[in-house]
């Protein structure tokens, strides 16, 4: 959402300016929005003694297809001791991802990383490990890694 202005300026005696903590305005309601919109939405002054610069302000929103990707990415272990080798099932995790349909394109496998991180499974007391998404892009809506738990086997 996009609302301008982004500020308005009170006029008014001191002691009720003073006491402005925000601004507020008549009800937007939007309900199946399938396309970009603006609309005009009236402010309402706090009382009879503040006037401010404008009476109304434009909220805008602009409105994307999203699309559904995934990626196959290696179970990477951090923070295994030295003398341990790690054996996972499965290999791979899975990455699910929702993106506007025109960012499809900007989205790789190097975009994420996931970790499972083996000190926090002994600490926790676990028999499987916990995948953590630790780096994705700010373009996604929704992201998931599947499975949840990690299966290994430690050899010493």
């Amino acid at each position: 959402f996009k609302v301008e202005p982004d500020y308005v300026q009170a006029s008014g005696p001191e002691k009720y300016v003073d006491s402005i903590e925000f601004v507020d305005s008549e009800a937007l309601v939007l309900n199946n929005i399938h396309e970009s919109f603006e609309r005009k939405v009236q402010l309402i002054e706090p009382n009879q003694h503040i006037t401010f610069n404008t009476g109304e302000i434009m909220v805008s929103g602009t409105v994307a297809k999203i699309t559904e990707g995934t990626f196959n990415l290696p179970v990477k272990v951090v923070n295994l001791p030295k003398n341990y080798i790690l054996t996972t099932y499965p290999k791979e995790l899975k990455v699910i991802y929702q993106v506007a349909l025109k960012d499809y394109n900007k989205i790789s496998k190097n975009s994420f990383e996931v970790v499972c991180d083996f000190e926090e499974t002994e600490q926790n007391n676990l028999d499987y490990l916990i995948p953590k998404i630790i780096k994705k892009p700010d373009l996604l809506f929704d992201v998931k890694v599947l499975p949840g738990k990690i299966e290994y086997l430690v050899k010493k």
